[in-house]
């Protein structure tokens, strides 16, 4: 996981079609946003994807694309959140995010989006 600033220009696209909120049965305080998206084209072999979360409030148990784990158990929000997804990228992708409620609220409360990145201009 790397959440560090990237080094390059992106080009932002929101992660589209927010299917639901689901509260599990039995799951008092905890939340499970899912969003389903499909790969972003022209993406190439010197690109890359990255999953980014502003914020949210409560405790981020859990961040999932295609039932790969990419985060777990990160406390309150400290800023936005840079995930590298390209290895996890399908044709059709499903994002899960669950949070657990602590002294405030479970919710995403920043936006949640794709940053798209070439890295082709980069020298190593």
């Amino acid at each position: 996981m790397n959440d560090q600033p990237l080094d390059v220009d992106a080009i932002k696209s929101d992660v589209p079609d927010t299917d639901t909120s689901l509260l599990p049965p039995g799951a008092d305080g905890f939340l499970v946003y899912q969003r389903t998206f499909n790969r972003p084209t022209g993406i190439g072999d010197a690109t890359r994807v990255h999953l980014q979360i502003d914020s949210w409030a409560g405790h981020l148990a859990w961040v999932d694309l295609n039932g790969d784990a990419l985060a777990r158990d990160l406390p309150q929000s400290r800023g936005p959140l840079r995930i590298d997804v390209t290895p996890s990228l399908q044709s059709g992708n499903r994002l899960r995010i669950g949070l657990r409620a602590t002294d405030q609220q479970a919710l995403l409360n920043g936006e949640v989006c794709l940053l798209i990145e070439d890295t082709s201009s980069n020298s190593a």
